[in-house]
């Protein structure tokens, strides 16, 4: 945040009161500061200590946000394969895509241009795909149908407080595995919506992190 100093009372006072992300670049030209908070840019006056968020509008022809169709075949940042081997969970441009191993239809499961999806995993029944997205402003769990793939996803995660490396399935398909940048293991009950911490290592990351094929133990 913003503070102001008295440099003859040595007094500090808080100027502004942003409780979520950080006040960052401060500038001014004498009259007024500027500075960029959670994206967006604010103009305080210092006389009035009161702070407004700055409305901008980029005038364009659109020439660049024509619809276009995009080869991302060569983008993929991960893959999952079906259980019966039918179908692959594609990741690829922050998108997740559900595509024939050999011949049929390619959907895109998520159609988030404002998010980036990654990290998709085919459950064990091959009902559904779970994904890592970031659409909420953290990175959440998701889960997506493919017994109907015009059903809204369900999240599965809420109110996480860091970044989700990766995740997979318990082999019953009972339980989500993922690791976090906290360095935690956190398992999550789909159907209940819940979530527990595992296991927290502080001194070193998580690699290789397995499920027994019983479910019941975890090697990493």
């Amino acid at each position: 945040n913003i503070f102001i100093y008295d440099t003859k009372t040595k007094r500090s006072d808080k100027v502004t009161d942003f409780k979520d992300y950080d006040v960052k670049f401060p500038s001014t030209d004498g009259k007024s500061i500027v500075f960029e908070q959670a994206g967006y840019i604010w103009k305080l006056d210092p006389r009035s200590r009161k702070a407004e968020k700055v409305s901008i509008t980029i005038s364009s022809d659109n020439i660049y946000s024509r619809p276009v169709r995009k080869n991302v075949g060569g983008n993929a940042s991960s893959v999952s394969i079906s259980p019966d081997g039918s179908r692959l969970a594609v990741t690829a441009r922050g998108e997740v895509f559900d595509v024939p191993a050999s011949k049929g239809v390619t959907r895109n499961i998520t159609r988030t241009p404002n998010a980036n999806d990654r990290g998709a995993v085919w459950s064990p029944d091959g009902k559904s795909i779970a994904y890592i997205s970031d659409i909420t402003g953290e990175t959440e769990i998701w889960l997506q149908s493919t017994e109907d793939e015009t059903k809204a996803p369900v999240q599965l995660t809420k109110d996480n407080d860091t970044y989700i490396r990766s995740l997979q399935w318990s082999p019953d398909g009972k339980k989500i595995l993922y690791s976090d940048r906290k360095n935690r293991l956190v398992e999550v009950d789909p159907a209940a919506k819940t979530k527990r911490v595992v296991m927290t290592c502080p001194e070193a990351e998580f690699y290789g992190v397995a499920y027994s094929p019983d479910s019941q133990w975890l090697t990493y």
